[in-house]
């Protein structure tokens, strides 16, 4: 019997060893199809321009000959045309703008495309709203409030929120965009945000698994949060395949919400949280000095050093990283409502994320820059007002808690 099983074992094995050349094939051959589909397509694409210019440049053509045919002067252009040399060199100055005109229709296409691209991107406004899952966090009629597991099962979750939201296409349609082929990179503002979105989750995820994730400064970092900021997190957002970008980042958040499910299932798996006034300070210092800084430096940039181009990508970066930002500061101000309001800090709180709240909601049509005494608004110094009293309030909140 014992001999039996080892043999079906083994015949198993050898099955399954023959059918993985099967499967290379196969998936190969897949991938040729896609590509070779993929050439057709873009071969019908430059035929049918092709087919627009010859019918176009026809059409043009047969109105420069009908325009100068003797039989049609008339009127102001008979004494004009009355000479058959001046007709032909007319004709012959109309021809010459052939390779000027035919472009025409498909280059108005394309630019009319990406025209409606760039004003649908300009025009849509998603909203941020704060999720009432931070918001309701304190418990207010629960006299107890939450336990230190749920404050910083909840401060995780604000850490990566916003990303597992830009990367859904069913929450904002195109989902990761950074990474795209063709076409989406027209819709800039998306891609910068989401990028500022990465960063903050970066930043925030590292102060968040250095400091209350451990019971003591020299204890051992969670093995499932080293691995999401170090191999998740920290992968660039560019990658279309082989990985994808944001296959890398869901992975990362896999692994912290492994970790929160141990932390809040009590499972001795090494979760842990320990928040003390001294993490606290730290998490504030991190979104002002880490979180906000970066992108507050691109908004006050010197003029003559940002191209034109950059100066949308510069205040959307900085609304994603206010985004998220807000998130975690919202849960901080909850969850410690206590602490905050006996250190007198709770206005300057409630003012920091009302000044992120105006960085979100910041979404101009046309993002202008106003050169010395110019009668253009400088877009990126409005959002540079709202980020230098974010992080004012933000530093006197951290001050008031350390003392």
């Amino acid at each position: 019997m014992e001999d039996y099983i080892v043999n079906e074992l083994s015949v198993e094995k050898n099955v399954s060893i023959e059918n993985q050349p099967k499967l290379i094939i196969r998936f190969l051959r897949g991938i040729g199809v896609i590509m070779v589909d993929a050439v057709k397509a873009v071969f019908k694409l430059f035929s049918l321009f092709y087919v627009i210019i010859s019918l176009f440049t026809k059409k043009y053509i047969t109105t420069v000959n009908e325009f100068t045919a003797a039989s049609s002067l008339s009127g102001r252009y008979h004494i004009l045309f009355r000479y058959r040399p001046i007709r032909y060199m007319v004709r012959f100055f109309l021809w010459c703008f052939v390779p000027v005109v035919a472009p025409i229709v498909p280059f108005g296409m394309i630019v009319t495309v990406i025209a409606s691209m760039v004003m649908v991107d300009q025009m849509t406004t998603p909203t941020f709203v704060v999720d009432q899952k931070f918001i309701t966090l304190a418990k207010e009629l629960d006299a107890s409030g939450p336990t230190l597991n749920e404050v910083g099962n909840a401060l995780f979750a604000a850490s990566y929120h916003q990303m597992v939201r830009e990367m859904d296409p069913k929450e904002l349609v195109f989902g990761w965009t950074p990474n795209d082929v063709v076409g989406l990179q027209f819709f800039d503002n998306p891609v910068n945000r989401k990028l500022g979105v990465l960063h903050a989750s970066r930043e925030l995820l590292t102060v968040l698994s250095v400091s209350i994730s451990k019971l003591g400064s020299v204890d051992e970092e969670n093995a499932l949060l080293l691995k999401a900021r170090q191999e998740g997190f920290a992968f660039e957002p560019y990658s279309w395949m082989f990985p994808a970008s944001e296959d890398r980042y869901q992975d990362g958040i896999k692994l912290i919400k492994q970790f929160q499910h141990d932390l809040l299932d009590g499972t001795t798996n090494g979760a842990t949280i320990n928040i003390t006034n001294k993490d606290v300070e730290a998490i504030l210092l991190a979104i002002s000095n880490k979180v906000l800084e970066v992108p507050h430096g691109r908004l006050t940039s010197r003029n003559d050093v940002v191209p034109w181009s950059e100066l949308d990508d510069r205040v959307f970066f900085a609304q994603g990283a206010a985004i998220v930002a807000r998130d975690v500061l919202t849960v901080l101000r909850h969850a410690f409502n206590e602490k905050i309001t006996e250190s007198g800090a709770i206005k300057n709180m409630d003012k920091a994320i009302d000044s992120l709240e105006g960085a979100i909601n910041f979404h101009p049509w046309w993002i202008t820059r106003g050169d010395r005494d110019a009668m253009w608004g400088d877009h990126r110094s409005k959002m540079s007002r709202y980020y230098n009293e974010a992080r004012e309030r933000i530093n006197d909140v951290a001050e008031a808690i350390n003392r």
